[in-house]
């Protein structure tokens, strides 16, 4: 069984759907960003004051190469996780890499004021959609398939079940 990898903006929902699709799948579920956490033993922007972002990437970079091991789980990564295009060879090799995209109003509505999103924190609107801009063409480049997100999640859930199921 491959894994499906979810990419998008911040604020695009990853986490939530990728909860809800391994719920309804029966898969083990994933979230890039909290197991950096873990392994971190410190919060996201504690990561970023004390190694910058470089550090987190690297550190993004071994997460995925761990959870190269597992097979058949529901993995929704970090917003610059896919910047890299290592992380997109590891992600191809090991499963799908889906684009859940987003508009940018609703991701701002969402990562507006979050101080445990350093990059968003630290960045005005405008900053952030520019920021969003550029990595948007970069998911869509990189990615297997794309899924309109709005605020319905059943949607998304359906697309993304059947997506799964084709290439199981």
């Amino acid at each position: 069984m491959k894994n499906l990898y979810l990419c998008g903006f911040m604020g695009a929902g990853k986490t939530t759907v990728a909860k809800a699709l391994s719920k309804r799948l029966e898969l083990p579920c994933y979230d890039t960003d909290d197991l950096i956490v873990l392994q971190a033993g410190m919060p996201i922007p504690a990561i970023f004051s004390k190694e910058g972002e470089e550090g987190f990437r690297r550190r993004e970079t071994a997460c995925l190469r761990q959870l190269g091991g597992q097979s058949g789980a529901v993995i929704a990564t970090g917003g610059g996780l896919v910047m890299n295009p290592k992380n997109v060879e590891i992600m191809k090799n090991q499963g799908i890499l889906v684009f859940l995209d987003a508009p940018f109003e609703l991701c701002y509505l969402r990562i507006h004021g979050d101080k445990n999103r350093p990059n968003a924190a630290s960045r005005t609107k405008e900053e952030l959609y520019a920021l969003y801009r550029e990595r948007k063409t970069v998911y869509r480049k990189a990615s297997d398939a794309v899924i309109a997100c709005r605020n319905r999640l059943a949607p998304v859930l359906n697309q993304l079940e059947q997506l799964y199921k084709e290439n199981e």
